[in-house]
């Protein structure tokens, strides 16, 4: 569970509230730790940035609960080693003034205190996430077995990129049978920073426009996710990939949400029936353990093109095998020819194994020609592949041998 202090809007719970979902846990606004106790000699300083509830004053005046011997198992995270081990022990001043006592059967909620900084000056940016509850032994210790680290410092819902610190805390609870949140927790007291090591990772994404119908057309979307150990990149499971479609203009939007399989991979096909853009982005943020590196988000524009008319002029071969051919191309609606590539291809059979001998690009008026020496008998045809704008035409086909 995670709980932040102080009043929050109802876009930032929201925003809020969909940052810790990405990890499975709810959010609520709640108040501030009942007491934020000083540690005793040699312990860590109590919760940066904590402050004390409305009402709470005399509760914490009164408080005789401390913690000693905070201790983690570890002073360094990083992507493979984010779990953490905290032990310690609770004790409780005596009446008479004498040293403190161990105090058991108490309910004690380890938390970590993360920073969600939204710019608003008016906003406590502190958040609290529960990673365990334990109860305290007879001789007032406990211990809190490798528990996951599941967040980071945010701005504006976002990590910033690099390494970052950890906060974890102790607190004893006031009603063992009310809520693990700050409202119901006294003598706080957080173990010193820990630092922690993101990996780089990567989002790669490959876009295959397939051919234009009068419906529309495919685009086939595939991409793969990883991270870098070392000088190896390597494939991540599980990642929230999202592909997007918005049309021209804002209209009609398309959304697929999809995760990488065990190599790191994903694939998707859209239906686009109309001009617009497909955009493809990760959920990485919602590792704290992966910083991004490259585009998050990556797209291309793709159009419905419109009708575009070849006409093949004349093939010939010479005696020394040079083919000469000309097209002309025409469009109608956005189609613009000007510029339109257009190949010349050649057949052994006339039915398969087509291949590009030479190219042109349509000139002014639409026309282009082309001569290709050394060519090889067999058969001819001029191919215009589908663009974003204009549609595929192919000319006639002719079989070609040198003259005699």
């Amino acid at each position: 569970m995670s709980v932040r202090t102080g009043h929050t809007s109802a876009a930032l719970r929201a925003s809020i509230l969909a940052v810790v979902l990405a990890v499975g846990t709810p959010a609520v606004a709640l108040a501030a730790p009942a007491q934020a106790a000083s540690a005793t000699t040699a312990q860590p300083s109590p919760a940066a940035g904590s402050s004390q509830a409305a009402g709470s004053a005399e509760a914490a005046a009164e408080s005789p609960y401390v913690f000693a011997d905070l201790a983690v198992s570890t002073y360094g995270l990083d992507y493979n080693q984010r779990k953490l081990t905290l032990t310690g022990r609770l004790t409780r001043h005596a009446p008479d003034g004498g040293p403190d006592v161990p105090v058991a059967g108490e309910r004690v909620d380890i938390a970590q205190n993360w920073l969600n900084d939204t710019g608003d000056p008016g906003q406590d940016d502190n958040v609290y996430s529960l990673l365990g509850t334990v109860t305290t032994g007879a001789d007032g210790r406990f211990r809190l077995e490798q528990v996951e680290i599941r967040h980071r410092d945010l701005t504006s819902d976002m990590p910033d990129l690099g390494d970052f610190t950890v906060r974890v805390l102790a607190a004893h609870r006031l009603d063992p049978r009310g809520p693990a949140d700050p409202s119901n927790w006294e003598a706080v007291t957080r173990y010193g920073d820990i630092g922690a090591t993101p990996a780089k990772a990567r989002l790669t994404t490959r876009f295959t426009k397939g051919p234009a119908t009068r419906t529309g057309r495919d685009v086939e979307v595939e991409g793969t996710f990883q991270r870098k150990d070392g000088s190896i990149w390597r494939p991540v499971k599980g990642i929230g990939i999202s592909v997007q479609y918005v049309a021209e203009g804002g209209g009609r939007e398309i959304s697929h949400q999809l995760r990488t399989d065990g190599d790191g991979t994903f694939s998707d096909t859209v239906r686009v029936p109309a001009d617009g853009d497909i955009t493809v982005g990760s959920r990485w943020e919602a590792d704290p353990f992966l910083d991004i590196s490259g585009d998050a988000v990556q797209g291309v524009p793709v159009g419905i093109p419109d009708p575009l008319e070849l006409h093949s002029g004349p093939y010939a071969m010479s005696r020394g095998g040079v083919v000469t051919g000309s097209v002309t191309l025409t469009g109608s609606g956005d189609c613009d020819v000007v510029g339109q590539r257009t190949a010349l291809q050649w057949s052994a059979d006339g039915r398969t194994g087509w291949r590009q001998v030479a190219y042109v690009r349509a000139d002014a008026r639409g026309a282009g020609k082309t001569s290709v020496s050394g060519a090889r008998e067999g058969y001819y045809r001029w191919f215009h592949a589908a663009t974003d704008t204009c549609a595929q035409d192919i000319g006639y086909t002719k079989r070609l041998r040198r003259a005699r």
